[in-house]
């Protein structure tokens, strides 16, 4: 991952998000951006943890600009899928040549009902 630069909060991915999915097995991942130049990817690199991203998962962008015209302008959506229920997983996310910082969570635990409001 030479090619990648470290976290740069001036371009580099923002305001990270992670939310269990419909399965145990899925965690959707959320961040955002505000360089156009950082486009040429959405992807989060992952593994079981500590500090193992030996996965990559790739997801989609949209351009958000309603009442923010001059704020963060990307919003990028990766869902990663085939997580092991209970288990700790590392994850950085990508945008373009921009890489974050390093984070963690556990996998939803396979009899976790979720409910929503």
């Amino acid at each position: 991952m030479s090619d990648l630069s470290p976290y740069n909060s001036v371009h580099g991915p923002e305001q990270i998000h992670i939310a269990y999915g419909d399965s145990p097995s899925e965690m959707t991942i959320l961040w955002s951006t505000s360089n156009s130049s950082e486009l040429a990817s959405s992807a989060v690199l992952y593994g079981l943890a500590p500090k193992n991203y030996s996965s990559k998962a790739e997801g989609k962008f949209v351009l958000f600009t309603e009442g923010n015209p001059d704020g963060l302008k990307y919003i990028h959506r990766v869902v990663l899928q085939g997580l092991i229920p209970r288990k700790n997983y590392s994850y950085r996310v990508q945008s373009g040549n921009n890489i974050s910082e390093g984070f963690e969570f556990t996998a939803k635990r396979d009899d976790e009902v979720s409910y929503y409001l």
